[in-house]
């Protein structure tokens, strides 16, 4: 009696069991930067990780997320995010603004918006603040003023193409890199049980009769790892700095 326990790991959670859990247990990794991108699979696992780099790049490239992003290899897949997010903008706009009511009106906006290209800046500054689903402040405002809309219509509005921009990068980057990844480790040998951990041994902590719960000293509560936290019902919005 008394006892508590607090051992919990990602995989013991089974949030990747269907494609909605999957995207929302990709986007919490994201918010907490503890998506197992190289740089962070060297820093927890040096003796396994030292000379893993770029999957996708033939060179020393530390991968990070940004440069996942800015990667050569990766150009021709900004193509394929760029047209799945032109397909989404003119089927999701029209439920958004009444006067967009005709195909070649939503093309013009669209274009206008994100230009006819991948490379374009707007394009890959929608891109990049995906990557840590951010959106800055300037393309808030840019976006509110374009389309004539209220605070609330452009954060509803923001907050559907943030999570479409993260879906586009998981499928069409991260799940590719992912691929790659596995293979390396299989030439390198790596197996599962060398990803493991040691099973945590969890302190088992006993109530006296004199003491409370809500007194326990921090120092005796083991912490694994982060419990599920709910996403926000707003965007983040980073403000610019001027």
């Amino acid at each position: 009696m008394g006892r508590v326990q607090a051992c919990s790991e990602w995989h013991n959670l089974r949030v990747n069991k269907d494609t909605f859990n999957s995207l929302w247990s990709f986007i919490i990794k994201i918010l907490h930067q503890q998506l197992p991108v190289g740089r962070w699979l060297r820093k927890h696992k040096p003796s396994l990780y030292q000379n893993f780099n770029c999957q996708f790049y033939n060179s020393e490239a530390d991968e990070t997320i940004s440069h996942l992003i800015t990667c050569p290899d990766t150009v021709l897949l900004w193509q394929s995010i760029y047209e799945a997010l032109w397909t989404f903008l003119a089927d999701t706009l029209p439920q958004f603004s009444e006067p967009l009511f005709s195909v070649s009106l939503v093309a013009n906006e669209i274009n206008g918006w994100i230009s006819t290209s991948a490379q374009s800046a707007r394009f890959m500054d929608l891109l990049t603040g995906a990557t840590v689903r951010k959106m800055d402040s300037a393309q808030f405002t840019y976006i509110q003023r374009r389309f004539k809309w209220s605070h609330r219509h452009t954060v509803l509005f923001c907050a559907k193409l943030l999570i479409k921009l993260i879906w586009l990068f998981k499928s069409t980057i991260w799940l590719p890199r992912c691929e790659r990844t596995i293979e390396w480790k299989k030439h390198n040998s790596i197996s599962k049980k060398d990803k493991m951990s040691s099973p945590p041994t969890c302190k088992v902590r006993r109530q006296s009769p004199s003491q409370d719960l809500g007194n326990d000293p921090l120092s005796e509560a083991l912490i694994l790892d982060d419990p599920y936290l709910a996403p926000p019902l707003k965007p983040p919005i980073v403000m610019s700095k001027e």
